[in-house]
């Protein structure tokens, strides 16, 4: 039986993600919610899928959303991490040097209860990562460990936003390291892709509690490109959007696609703005104002500035009940403060409620 969104709780806690930080492990947190979830025992199932595939006697609804069906008892509870870039400078891949490669989770234990007590926890990897035969790189084009995909997931991080400025700061070839190795480590992505086919892929996150099950489709685009052209060779392989890419149709199209495809939820990361401004620009703004007057979006968390920005309720959403925007999640100072980001609340956190 299909559950309507309008019965959904989300949490979703904006946090500053420690990859780029190189204060010593074991730091106690300062402040936060209970990395232990209070509902009865869930499970979470990534899985990707491109069309419906109905019975014969079904056809999909052109409708943004399906039909809401009201379930008897109380909503489901869930909650939604979303960290702050992860970009690795030389000195913190040196930091995180072991004898048979590279780990980067101690550096993630002062957050690490927020991000292992969600039930859906997503990042935003702002640069490419590069095979095991390869060298890692620094400013102004990136390259990260392979290790590293395996220690987000060790993290407790479920997948990523893949869309960003450096997405190409490898070429081609990043994109498919990059993929390879969340495939390898077991994580969900989204933003960029190594076929026309994985392109269309849409990438899903299911999660059960209580009896119940929820479908969430995470999108992912950039509106920046660093001045690197889009591959002509590959042009699926980058999800660029606006004056440098796709009209933003193109993302709301593809949430349309998640809903047909049976999405409770569909959460987009968008890599947007001004470095080090913490107000959104006008780009920023008429994007989200698209987005949420297309009515097939729930949520929407951006990246990209290295400092926070605001939270907003835009009006809107689906079903007009309007659209959350975490304008910026801020990513740490390297080398600098680590801990959590306190806006809106003290505790790094903010309810969603959509209904």
């Amino acid at each position: 039986m299909k559950y309507s969104v309008l019965q959904t709780l989300v949490t979703i806690a904006t946090l500053t993600t420690l990859a780029a930080c190189s204060t010593a492990p074991g730091a106690p947190a300062s402040a936060g919610r209970s990395g232990t979830p209070s509902q009865p025992p869930t499970s979470l199932t990534r899985t990707t899928q491109t069309t419906p595939q109905p019975s014969p006697s079904h056809t999909p609804s052109p409708a943004v959303t399906p039909t809401p069906v009201k379930p008897a008892g109380k909503a489901s509870t869930m909650t939604i991490v979303n960290g702050g870039d992860i970009l690795l400078h030389l000195s913190v891949n040196e930091a995180a040097k072991t004898r048979s490669g590279y780990d980067y989770t101690p550096y993630y234990t002062p957050i690490s209860q927020w991000i292992k007590g969600a039930d859906l926890a997503l990042c935003a990897l702002e640069i490419p990562i590069v095979r095991k035969d390869q060298q890692p790189s620094n400013y102004p084009q990136f390259g990260a460990p392979w290790d590293l995909a395996k220690s987000l997931k060790n993290i407790g991080f479920d997948g990523c936003a893949l869309a960003t400025n450096h997405s190409m700061d490898r070429g081609f070839g990043g994109v498919e390291s990059t993929i390879d190795a969340f495939t390898q480590a077991g994580l969900g992505f989204a933003g960029t892709a190594t076929s026309e086919k994985q392109a269309k892929d849409i990438q899903f996150y299911n999660y059960r509690s209580g009896g119940r099950e929820v479908k969430i489709a995470h999108l992912s685009a950039t509106t920046l490109t660093n001045g690197i052209p889009i591959p002509k060779a590959h042009p699926y392989s980058w999800n660029v959007v606006g004056r440098l890419g796709k009209p933003v149709q193109t993302i709301i199209d593809d949430a349309k696609r998640a809903r047909a495809l049976g999405a409770d939820l569909v959460v987009v990361s968008m890599h947007w703005g001004t470095e080090y401004v913490s107000e959104p620009i006008a780009e920023q703004k008429d994007i989200a104002k698209q987005l949420a007057d297309s009515g097939g979006i729930d949520l929407v968390l951006g990246n990209h500035s290295h400092v926070p920005e605001p939270v907003a309720k835009l009006d809107g959403g689906v079903d007009g009940r309007g659209m959350w925007v975490v304008w910026v999640t801020r990513q740490p100072d390297f080398g600098a403060n680590c801990g959590i980001s306190r806006t809106p609340r003290d505790n790094g956190s903010l309810d969603y409620r959509n209904g």
